[in-house]
């Protein structure tokens, strides 16, 4: 026991503290808790570091960031931290189990940004962003863990600082090179160490090359990111761009926030799924032709290297979607079961076909919503954050649905839907855009097959018109 908690299994250690499960017996519930090494205890550097994580995660308040539920002291001195429990694992072996789709990839991503950001907002730096710092709930939802080393902005002056100018800490892999070379944490290596995540998930390996930390500085400061594989599609290569911005050596050439990394990240995501979904009626798809890249270049992608562009990464996406969609329409009519040849001598011919466009497929569905909701930011008509987070719900709910977790799709169609219905009762989407995405989030339900889960949760305050069934708030019947 450890004050009210009663020990069980080892969860995982580290070089700072060790994990268990246990049981709060107070409040019946299980926990993780983590609890100060015995030879660290004394040392006063370490256990002010150590106290700094409970500080720092538990101001956050995010459910994209572990919970921090209590903080105490053994009775032999040793402080400990009270979480809660995520039973899913962590990243690194859930791509060590099999490979993600890049879709699924860039959905986790996306809630990894999320809680990064909001530890950057509240002034917090997490230095140590890697996939074993992921934890997994069983319903897939990526949760930021281990603030051991933050440090928050504001203590950069004026205040204790717990690393010192000459102690870099992280680990190497993820570790930017100017944070190598002695320079302060900033937003811009916690996104740097990010791209690292997101780029071994699409890619499959590394992005630079080294067996030791010198090397991997090395190849880290020159820019030359390792080829990866030809059986990449372009919509992969398009999300890998994001991932080769955020490593740029250069801190000024990356994302100015975690926020406008998920931004371009969702811009660039939609295509992943049209691939995977492709993937899944079409018998085969040439891999794309093996790409070699030379110092500092970029592997190719619908963003153009230096700053992107949003407005011509949608001109881009419209025009990809366009094609897949004809793709589709050629293989469906060609592979597809193929009717006899009329020979019979009946009068009376059979109903001519009405298929003359391909049948709505979830990457389609998908492709209407980004189009829309992008194009009623563009015109004001949605403001840019509901707008953002109506696409990050409905390719999440595509990401759920392909693999299998059929109620959470439900859940992020539902959560789309409310954001509909609140952005209409504040007045940041119009009636006119709130009636078309709606629309398009119905369609999206209607072809995952999750039927009235488009409707806004009951607590959701209801639109114009209704709001208790698919199609509304301010759905019209024409």
């Amino acid at each position: 026991m450890i004050g009210r908690y009663r020990l069980g299994t080892t969860l995982g250690s580290g070089g700072m503290a060790e994990v268990f499960r246990a049981e709060d017996t107070r409040l019946s519930r299980v926990v993780a808790l983590k609890v100060l090494r015995p030879a660290l205890a004394a040392d006063t550097t370490f256990r002010a570091r150590f106290e700094s994580e409970a500080r720092a995660a538990a101001a956050l308040a995010h459910p994209n960031v572990v919970s921090i539920f209590d903080v105490g002291e053994e009775e032999d001195g040793r402080p400990y931290i009270v979480m809660e429990l995520v039973e899913g694992g962590n990243l690194a072996e859930r791509a060590a189990r099999q490979p993600l789709v890049t879709a699924e990839a860039a959905g986790l991503m996306q809630g990894v940004l999320s809680g990064l950001g909001a530890a950057h907002d509240a002034g917090l730096l997490h230095r140590d962003i890697k996939p074993g710092n992921i934890l997994l709930t069983r319903d897939g939802t990526a949760k930021v863990a281990d603030f051991g080393i933050a440090k928050a902005l504001t203590e950069s002056r004026g205040a204790l600082d717990l690393t010192g100018t000459s102690l870099v800490l992280g680990t190497p892999r993820y570790l930017a090179p100017e944070r190598a070379m002695g320079q302060p944490a900033t937003v811009q290596s916690d996104l740097w160490a990010a791209g690292v995540v997101l780029y071994e998930l699409v890619a499959g390996q590394p992005p630079y090359p080294g067996s030791t930390a010198f090397e991997l500085v090395a190849a880290a400061q020159s820019g030359q990111v390792a080829t990866p594989p030809s059986s990449l599609t372009p919509a992969d290569l398009a999300v890998l761009d994001v991932a080769i911005r955020a490593m740029d050596p250069d801190p000024a050439q990356r994302f100015v926030s975690a926020a406008a990394m998920a931004s371009e990240l969702a811009a660039a995501a939609p295509m992943a799924a049209v691939d995977t979904a492709l993937a899944e009626t079409a018998t085969a798809i040439p891999p794309a032709p093996t790409v070699a890249y030379g110092p500092g270049s970029r592997p190719p992608g619908p963003t153009p290297p230096g700053p992107l562009n949003r407005h011509w990464r949608l001109t881009a996406l419209l025009v990809a979607v366009l094609l897949v969609v004809i793709l589709v329409m050629i293989l469906a009519l060609g592979s597809g079961s193929p009717q006899a040849p009329v020979r019979t001598t009946s009068t009376t011919r059979a109903a001519p076909t009405t298929s003359t466009t391909a049948a709505p497929t979830p990457a389609t569905a998908l492709a209407n919503l980004v189009r829309d909701a992008t194009a009623g930011e563009t015109s004001g008509a949605v403001d840019q954050g509901s707008a953002q987070n109506i696409i990050n719900q409905a390719q999440q709910a595509v990401t759920d649905s392909a693999a299998g977790r059929s109620s959470q799709a439900a859940n992020d169609l539902q959560q789309a839907a409310m954001t509909i219905s609140q952005g209409l009762q504040r007045g940041s989407i119009t009636g006119a855009a709130a009636t078309l995405l709606q629309q398009d989030l119905t369609a999206l339900a209607d072809v995952l097959g999750l039927g009235a889960a488009a409707t806004p949760p009951a607590t959701a305050p209801p639109g114009p018109g209704g709001g208790h069934g698919a199609g509304k708030p301010g759905k019209g019947d024409g």
